[in-house]
């Protein structure tokens, strides 16, 4: 009977750990931009898992990760990131919260993107929408 009980916490911990891999966390954010920019490939591993896919591009190497998450390696570090949240994020400036950035005026707003140019020290930062909620997050950490 003891081995049920070690059985079930397992399953119960396997459920947990997909369920929050799979959602927005409970703080909001969908990714640590700055935790995750300059990094090289084996570090994005380690804070993201294990690639889906990676392939060439001709801005540089190119990986899509779990959670709607591609990273664009570009001189060999994190360069170009990109968030399709799963989440419904309002469509307003502090939705770059979601991003772990604080929230400011964009440099440049219409009613379905804003632009941050230089905003914490990346390079560019937009936010696309389709209506009411944000559709994608993209950083151009380094090079617009």
């Amino acid at each position: 009977a003891s081995w049920m009980h070690g059985s079930a916490l397992i399953l119960l911990l396997g459920y947990v750990l997909v369920f929050a891999n799979s959602v927005a966390r409970a703080d909001g954010l969908v990714l640590d931009v700055m935790s995750l920019r300059g990094v090289e490939e084996a570090q994005a591993a380690e804070l993201l898992g294990q690639p889906e896919e990676c392939g060439e591009t001709y801005q540089g190497r190119k990986c899509r990760y779990g959670r709607g998450i591609e990273v664009t390696f570009i001189d060999d570090r994190a360069d170009w990131l990109q968030v399709v949240p799963d989440a419904e994020i309002p469509f307003e400036p502090a939705a770059i919260r979601a991003l772990g950035l604080h929230p400011a005026q964009p440099s440049i707003r219409n009613p379905f993107r804003m632009h941050w140019l230089g905003h914490q020290g990346l390079a560019v930062i937009t936010v696309i929408s389709s209506g009411h909620y944000v559709e994608v997050f993209q950083v151009q950490a380094y090079t617009p």
